[in-house]
């Protein structure tokens, strides 16, 4: 591979980028071994992270009241229950992802329908 200013120009054997070798070059000899792009991976989960930004945002609640959105980290402890959204979900399973994935909150339609039914 033969990089110039900070773009790759060409891919290929050694004999087909030798030419563009020329004063202050650096040939780096890999051995053998592959080079492949490089990523830079902030801990984004990419499909799911994707799946994301079709849902419901639910980010920025510090209350029971703001459950528009969802963030139990800006609660201070107290962590979200089904009860809180059993009134606008009674008639319908439904499954609140935390914004990392990480935790989630089902509704009691989707508890029961899971064989959950001691949520104490």
């Amino acid at each position: 591979m033969a990089v110039g200013s900070g773009r790759i120009l060409r891919v290929g054997e050694f004999s087909s980028v030798q030419d563009l070798a020329g004063y202050g070059t650096k040939v780096l000899n890999l051995e053998g071994k592959i080079v492949v792009p490089g990523f830079i991976d902030s801990h984004v989960h990419l499909i799911f992270g994707g799946l994301q930004m079709a849902r419901v945002e639910l980010r920025g609640v510090s209350t029971k009241d703001e459950y528009e959105t969802w963030n139990n980290d800006r609660w201070g402890g107290e962590l979200p229950m089904a009860s809180w959204i059993d009134e606008i979900t009674a008639e319908h399973p439904v499954w609140l992802s935390r914004m990392d994935g990480h935790m989630g909150l089902a509704n009691s339609v989707a508890l029961k329908i899971a064989g959950v039914t001691n949520t104490t």
